[in-house]
This record gives C-alpha cells, sequence and structure tokens, in this order.
C-alpha cells in the first residue's frame, strides 16, 4: 500500500469514530491500564493495552507483566514485532483494533475500565467521540 492508501484508510478509521483529522498532523493515543489509574506511564509490571495512530503509522501494545505482543503499520506493511499472547494474526487493520479489543483483553486475562483511560490527542473534538467509541468496546 502507498503512503496516501495508508494515510486515506487511516482517517477512514478516525471518521468511522466520530473523528475529523485533516492532513498529517494528527496523534492519537489511547491507553488502557487494568489498574484504572489514569496515566500513560507504565512499568514492565502493567498490564495495559495502548493504541497510537499518527499520520505515518499506527501500534497496538498489549502487555501483561510476563508477556506483551507488539503490532506496528505503515504503508509498507503491519509488523508483528512479538506475540507472545498469540492475538497479532487477528489484526490485519485498524479496525480490527475495536473489533477484536475483547479478544485482547481475554488473551490479557482482564477486563479494561472503560471509564478510566488516558486520550491525548491533538484533534478536535475528540474527547467526546474517544469516549463513545471506547464504551462500545
Amino acid at each position: 500500500m502507498d503512503e496516501g492508501a495508508f494515510l486515506e484508510e487511516t482517517l477512514a478509521f478516525l471518521a468511522s469514530i466520530g473523528l475529523r483529522a485533516n492532513g498529517k498532523k494528527f496523534e492519537l493515543n489511547v491507553f488502557f491500564d487494568a489498574s484504572g489509574a489514569v496515566t500513560d506511564a507504565y512499568g514492565q509490571t502493567a498490564t495495559v493495552i495502548r493504541l497510537y495512530i499518527t499520520h505515518e503509522r499506527w501500534s497496538v501494545i498489549a502487555q501483561t507483566p510476563n508477556k506483551m505482543t507488539t503490532i506496528v503499520a505503515r504503508a509498507d506493511g503491519v509488523k508483528i514485532m512479538e506475540d507472545e499472547l498469540g492475538i497479532a494474526k487477528q489484526v490485519k487493520k485498524l479496525a480490527d483494533v475495536g473489533a477484536r479489543f475483547r479478544e485482547i483483553e481475554r488473551a490479557l486475562g482482564v477486563e479494561m475500565p472503560r471509564v478510566a483511560f488516558v486520550r491525548n490527542t491533538n484533534i478536535k473534538g475528540a474527547k467526546k467521540a474517544v469516549d463513545a467509541w471506547v464504551a462500545t468496546l
């Protein structure tokens, strides 16, 4: 896939969850910590899910104290950096993250709090849209 197609697919996902991002100046970071901590700082002993989206890439990290899965996608494809949780093959595109969120939770052995999470972004109006999307997971 070329960079333009990758950007269009990313923008389409963001639009599907109610976000309007323009051009190449957007960033969205959604971070869940099983402890309910509202922070995006975590260590080796945390159980977390992190979704990070920019115009150039998107990534998912799912981690327990003992296992980790890291998926990174760019225009040149989806790369599985590590998959100790055995969930990476189900996430082929950005839209799969939401669709497979409960499977990711099961692999982690937790249910992430839907009210206590971090959303960092420079996309205008994102708080309401991201909160609504998270409630559907």
